[in-house]
């Protein structure tokens, strides 16, 4: 057990699924309730009063364990020009107020403090890309939305992560709950595409029916709880990796070995190239930082053998997945979404065009590659550049690489056996995957993923920080 720095209190096993339990019935009472602001009255304050009591990493644990599911149930329709209130920007509120609440309770005792040379690159990215929403000629409601889902929430949760990482035990639950999440959103996209079902499983479950069924070229595509298939490879991706991780541990392996073989399946249903290949960058960096040979390889053959199994038992559908993914279609459309999008860049390099502007203006550009009539760039830096300038998307790469070189500069002096190896190099083949996943899918309109990515960012930069405090202990001893 370890004491949370923001609230001086004692981290209790029981609290995340007593959080967990709350949040999904709140959510649930809410979405069919036929008073949603008077079952808020009571929803809410309970909620946040049992958050008070909870240690600071088991609220970032609740937001990134409950938004993928709520986001089915939870939505509260507020007057026009105010964003509607969806499960992740609830919870990120949620977590707003919880701070302010955390140092009103005790202003005594002081946080770690965090140095301003840790987090400046995405301070200025806040900052830049807050002004690019001022510059948008978008009305300023419209202009909100994405600042609020594509960069503040994100930034939000990564300052508290950032916080509230006190000990390397922390990461560690950060680790496990992701894995647990996935596992259990890897069995409902396997479901989809097993079951060949025309609605998403949590519609069936008593979900809002406005979420789009994912079928391409007749081929099911599995997403599970998430937005959309991309998604839901990417995490199941980073999750395979975590359950990599506690299989070179060596305990409990049968348990992580299942979770391992659910979430590689999942990456497989959901049917998307960018997600494979984002996966196997994610496994390719984690088998040379955690320097793991013989877990690697029978990984690795174990991945050979069910993608082998999946293509021969998918039967009649074959022939339609063959053709979803050698379609040339989706390759230009691509293409020439990129092509526009570097114009649009050639023409305001420093500044952008203000939020939206990719969204709303592309369609002005030709390119040769043709004229899809798409509304995102299916790029996240490309969105970034032609939004809010090329330094934003420099700041953005400086804040997410730096620490990503500082923690592998650190762990290639331990051991292989050594647990921080293992955790720090999972984070990093973890943000490398949303890294390489960003270049085919727009993050910045995934509140979800953007914000799972930061908060990868901030434990991975306090593990840093305690890496090195440790090693200087070490230096003292030695």
């Amino acid at each position: 057990m370890t004491t949370a720095t923001l609230t001086g209190r004692p981290t209790v096993r029981w609290q995340v699924p007593l959080l967990l339990l709350l949040t999904a019935i709140a959510g649930y009472a809410v979405a069919v309730s036929a008073i949603q602001p008077f079952v808020l009255v009571f929803a809410a304050p309970a909620l946040l009063l049992a958050l008070l009591g909870a240690s600071p990493i088991t609220s970032i644990i609740l937001w990134f364990s409950t938004v993928p599911f709520l986001q089915f149930y939870f939505k509260l329709e507020l007057p026009a020009g105010i964003p509607d209130l969806t499960a992740g920007r609830g919870l990120a509120l949620a977590l707003v107020l919880l701070v302010l609440l955390r140092e009103v309770r005790h202003r005594d005792q002081a946080a770690r403090p965090i140095a301003w040379t840790t987090y400046w690159p995405i301070a200025l990215f806040l900052v830049l890309r807050t002004l690019s929403g001022l510059r948008s000629t978008l009305p300023q409601s419209e202009a909100f939305l994405p600042l609020m889902d594509g960069v503040w929430v994100p930034c939000i949760l990564y300052w508290f992560t950032l916080q509230a990482t006190t000990s390397e035990h922390d990461a560690d639950r950060l680790l496990k709950a992701i894995l647990v999440v996935a596992s259990v959103a890897a069995l409902f996209g396997i479901l989809e595409v097993v079951l060949q079902l025309d609605q998403g499983i949590l519609i069936y479950l008593g979900g809002h029916a406005n979420y789009n069924v994912w079928e391409s070229e007749g081929v099911r595509r599995g997403a599970g709880p998430y937005m959309n298939p991309a998604s839901f490879g990417a995490n199941m991706g980073i999750a395979m990796l975590v359950a990599l991780s506690r299989i070179s541990l060596r305990r409990h392996r049968r348990v992580w070995h299942a979770a391992f073989v659910l979430c590689l399946i999942g990456v497989i249903v959901s049917f998307t190239r960018g997600a494979w290949l984002a996966a196997a960058v994610g496994f390719m960096l984690f088998s040379i930082l955690a320097a793991r040979g013989r877990t690697v390889v029978a990984s690795a053959a174990l991945l050979a053998l069910i993608s082998a199994v999946l293509v021969l038992t998918l039967g009649a559908h074959r022939h339609d997945v063959a053709s979803r993914m050698t379609t040339e279609a989706t390759a230009y459309s691509r293409l020439a979404l990129a092509d526009r999008g570097i114009r649009m860049v050639e023409q305001a390099p420093l500044t952008g065009f203000g939020v939206g502007g990719y969204r709303y203006q592309h369609r002005n550009y030709e390119s040769i590659f043709g004229s899809p009539d798409n509304l995102s760039s299916h790029n996240t830096y490309l969105t970034i550049a032609v939004d809010s300038g090329l330094p934003c998307v420099l700041l953005i790469m400086i804040g997410f690489f730096r620490p990503m070189r500082r923690a592998i500069r650190q762990i290639r002096r331990l051991p292989p056996d050594h647990p921080r190896r293992l955790r720090v190099a999972v984070i990093v083949a973890g943000i490398a995957v949303f890294a390489t996943s960003g270049l085919f899918i727009d993050l910045n309109s995934s509140i979800y993923d953007f914000a799972l990515a930061f908060i990868l960012l901030g434990c991975l930069e306090r593990l840093v920080v305690l890496g090195e405090s440790s090693d200087r202990e070490e230096g003292a001893l030695g």
